[in-house]
C-alpha cells in the first residue's frame, strides 16, 4: 500500500535559463548555501546525466527554486568534485509524482564554477556554451510582508473560576427502616460530597526583545531560509535592528479545594407526622408520643481526598437510631477548605422526597 504527499519544490527545467539573481562575488565560491538545500530564489544552471550516473553524456539543465528546499531536505547534500571547488556534485532526492511511500529517485545534477562566473561581480572567466547567454540582474529575495503586532499594555487580570460543590445520596439502609424498640435499627444513609477545583488563569509578560536581520521595505525579519544572514551578506534593503518583543503568555493552574471532615448530617420529622402521632397512634397504643423528631449529629467519613484532575470527592455515612415513625426530610452539610483565591464553601444536601420510618405494625403511617 502506498501514501500520497503533496509534491516537493524542486523544477528541473531543460531550458537555458535567465539567471535573476547576483551574490556570487570573486571572493565567495563556493557560495555557501550551495552546500544546503535553501538556495536563494531564482534559477540556476547545472548539469545532468540521463538516469543520474556521473558518466555518460551531460545535458544542460536549470534548477528554479522560490527558496523553498530543494528535494528532500534530510537527503541533500553537495560535494566539492576538484580541489579547487571548481565543480560540486549536488545529490537531490525527490519522490516521482512527488509522493511519499513511492520508490525515491535521486537526482545527480554538476555546478559548474565556469557556468556561474558571468554573474555580477564575479571573477573574469570565459562562459561556457551554456552560459553565452546568461543574463544577471542584481535582486535580492522579497520576503513576505509582515503586520507588527504591537505590544500589550499590561496583561490581563487574573480570571479565577470554580464550579458549583454537589452532595448526594448515594445509599440507604435498610430499604423500609422500622424504629427502635419495635426490633428495628433505624437507618444508615450514605453520602457523597464532591468539590471541583479553582480554575485560575494568568497572564506573565515575557520579554524575548533580541536583535534581528530585517528587511526595511515589508519588516520581515529573516528566518534563516535563505542559507546566510543577509545583514551579514551585505544584501541590499536588509538592516540590522534592535526588536521588541513583549507579549502576555497565558498559563492555567488547576488548584484543589479539599473538602473537611467536620460536616454534618440530620433528618427531622414532619409536622403531620407528629400530629399523627399525638392523635390517631396514641388512640390506638396509650401512652404514644413524639420522642426524639430532630436529628443533627456529625457525619462519619469513609473515603477523602483529591485526584490528578483537581477534583475532590468525600464518601460518608451517619445512623439515625430513630425513636419516632413517620416521615423525615434528609439533609447534610458539607463545608470546603478554600484556596488562596477563593473563600470556603458551604454546600447541602436537602431530599426532595421525605424518608419513611415505620413501626413494627407497618399499616401504620400518616400521610406526608
Amino acid at each position: 500500500m502506498t501514501k500520497k504527499i503533496f509534491p516537493l519544490v524542486l523544477l528541473l527545467l531543460l531550458v537555458i535559463p535567465v539567471l535573476a539573481i547576483s551574490i556570487v562575488a570573486a571572493d565567495d565560491w563556493p557560495p555557501g548555501w550551495v552546500f544546503t538545500p535553501y538556495w536563494p530564489p531564482g534559477d540556476y544552471p547545472v548539469w545532468s546525466t540521463p538516469g543520474g550516473a556521473l558518466i555518460g553524456i551531460q545535458e544542460p539543465t536549470t534548477i528554479s527554486t522560490d527558496g523553498s528546499p530543494i528535494g528532500d531536505p534530510m537527503f541533500y547534500s553537495a560535494t566539492c568534485m576538484d580541489s579547487a571547488c571548481n565543480e560540486i556534485l549536488v545529490s537531490i532526492m525527490t519522490f516521482p509524482g512527488g509522493t511519499w511511500g513511492e520508490m525515491p529517485y535521486n537526482q545527480l545534477v554538476i555546478i559548474k564554477r565556469t557556468d556561474w562566473s558571468t554573474l555580477a561581480g564575479a571573477p573574469t572567466a570565459t562562459p561556457v556554451s551554456l552560459t553565452s547567454t546568461l543574463t544577471s540582474t542584481p535582486t535580492t529575495p522579497v520576503p513576505p510582508t509582515v503586520t507588527p503586532t504591537p505590544a500589550p499594555a499590561s496583561c490581563p487580570a487574573d480570571v479565577i473560576w470554580q464550579a458549583a460543590p454537589r452532595a448526594e445520596k448515594v445509599g440507604a439502609f435498610p430499604p423500609n427502616p422500622v424504629v427502635r424498640g419495635q426490633g428495628g435499627q433505624g437507618l444508615t444513609i450514605t453520602y457523597r460530597a464532591t468539590s471541583f477545583p479553582v480554575i485560575r488563569h494568568y497572564w506573565v509578560e515575557v520579554d524575548n526583545s533580541h536583535w534581528g536581520c530585517i528587511h526595511t521595505e515589508s519588516g520581515f525579519e529573516d528566518d534563516g531560509r535563505y542559507g546566510v544572514s543577509p545583514c551579514s551578506a551585505g544584501w541590499e534593503g536588509w538592516e540590522t535592528r534592535w526588536i521588541e518583543d513583549k507579549r502576555c503568555e497565558e498559563h492555567v493552574e488547576i488548584i484543589p479545594d479539599p473538602i473537611q471532615v467536620n460536616g454534618r448530617a440530620g433528618a427531622n420529622l414532619r409536622e403531620n407526622s407528629m400530629r399523627w402521632i399525638e392523635t390517631e397512634l396514641q388512640q390506638r397504643y396509650p401512652g404514644a408520643r413524639v420522642r426524639k423528631p430532630d436529628w443533627n449529629i456529625p457525619i462519619r467519613v469513609v473515603t477523602n481526598g483529591c485526584a490528578a484532575d483537581g477534583q475532590c470527592v468525600m464518601v460518608a455515612v451517619v445512623h439515625f437510631p430513630f425513636e419516632d415513625p413517620g416521615w423525615y426530610d434528609l439533609w447534610a452539610e458539607f463545608q470546603t477548605a478554600g484556596t488562596a483565591y477563593t473563600s470556603p464553601r458551604l454546600f447541602r444536601y436537602q431530599s426532595n422526597q421525605p424518608q419513611a420510618v415505620y413501626l413494627m405494625d407497618s399499616t401504620l403511617l400518616p400521610n406526608w
